[in-house]
């Protein structure tokens, strides 16, 4: 009897790595010179936004980069600026990132969410996108405190072939981290505002 023999079919979405890299320049610019490279120049690094001074100022007093008098008064003359994006330079996972610019030296240095809030909430295989910044504002005279907003695949999958994209907010003073998306159903695409309220298309 012959062998039998079949064929498999598959699709693939890998792409070699490529630097993709996030530059920034004043508005207008002036000349091709004053674009700031902020990445690194060997890795993917995309979708990025700016984190709001009061927001840059509790995540650098949480790395203890300097005094805190100090921090304010870079923070507010702009000496130090800051964004968040993705980028796959640990592990070739996407995941979110935080850049602090460092205007007087012009230096950009680069730090993962667990070099900010520890390995127990940000490790393993997991994805990370759309980081944005919410809170800020006052309730009652109080000011609550601002989140970093963002789609992750940290909790394990509940079924085969199925999505697991999850909305998190993280506190950005203590590290408190908590989902929003609710229980049973996952976000594929998520729009914030700064109060929480978002839309989302779940799966």
């Amino acid at each position: 009897m012959g062998e039998s023999r079949g064929s498999i079919a598959f699709f693939t979405s890998y792409r070699p790595p490529v630097p993709l890299d996030i530059f920034c320049c004043p508005v207008p610019p002036s000349s091709r010179q004053s674009e700031l490279h902020l990445t690194d120049g060997l890795s993917y690094n995309y979708n990025c936004r700016p984190i709001p001074p009061a927001a840059l100022k509790t995540i650098i007093k949480r790395l203890r980069l300097a005094p805190e008098t100090i921090i304010d008064d870079d923070v507010d003359s702009g000496q130090i600026t800051g964004l968040v994006f993705v980028s796959e330079r640990e592990h070739n996972l996407e995941t979110l990132h935080v850049a602090l610019r460092f205007i007087a030296s012009g230096e950009v240095n680069v730090f993962s969410l667990a070099d900010i809030y520890g390995t127990d909430l940000f490790s393993g295989a997991r994805l990370e996108d759309n980081g944005c910044i919410a809170g800020g504002y006052e309730v009652n005279g109080s000011t609550i405190d601002h989140y970093l907003v963002y789609v992750s695949t940290k909790e394990p999958v509940q079924e085969r072939r199925s999505p697991w994209n999850i909305v998190y907010k993280t506190n950005l003073r203590t590290g408190e981290t908590e989902r929003l998306t609710p229980l049973g159903l996952v976000t594929l695409v998520a729009c914030y505002s700064s109060h929480f309220s978002y839309l989302w298309s779940d799966a």
